[in-house]
């Protein structure tokens, strides 16, 4: 008996499946709507001059927070190779002015926030998933 369910079921999948093709190029897929938001409704500008983008999102209640500064690998100094990839570093893991790093890093993770620096040899992202309250 359970033989036969199991040729049944993949008689099923291959009569249900697509045919395949012999070449990706070939491959069909179905068009997909999609408008990009509007980005003034949801700018605003920062007391130190600074510009944010807040987008709420109620299906998880999770804070993602992205800092983007013009920073990178061609700006380090002469001589002085990896400053840049030591900041982001150091951002991500320094603590602040008022909490030392294993203090933040503790009160990050009773929030399930996630703090990582990523350097990059033209930009930075510090910061990606830094809940609020810091």
């Amino acid at each position: 008996m359970r033989r036969v369910f199991v040729i049944a079921a993949l008689a099923g999948i291959a009569v249900a499946a697509d045919p395949i093709v012999k070449h990706p190029s070939e491959l069909k897929f179905p068009p997909r709507d999609f408008a990009p938001p509007l980005a003034a409704p949801f700018r605003h500008k920062l007391s130190n001059g600074a510009t944010a983008f807040l987008v709420e999102d109620h299906e998880l209640p999770l804070i993602n927070l992205a800092v983007l500064i013009k920073t990178g690998d061609y700006l380090d100094p002469a001589g002085k190779q990896g400053v840049a990839s030591l900041m982001g570093r150091e951002m991500a893991t320094g603590g602040t002015t008022s909490k030392s790093p294993a203090v933040f890093e503790e009160e990050a993770a009773f929030l399930a926030a996630q703090i990582r620096a990523q350097q990059a040899a033209a930009g930075g992202r510090p910061f990606p998933g830094q809940a609020a309250g810091f």
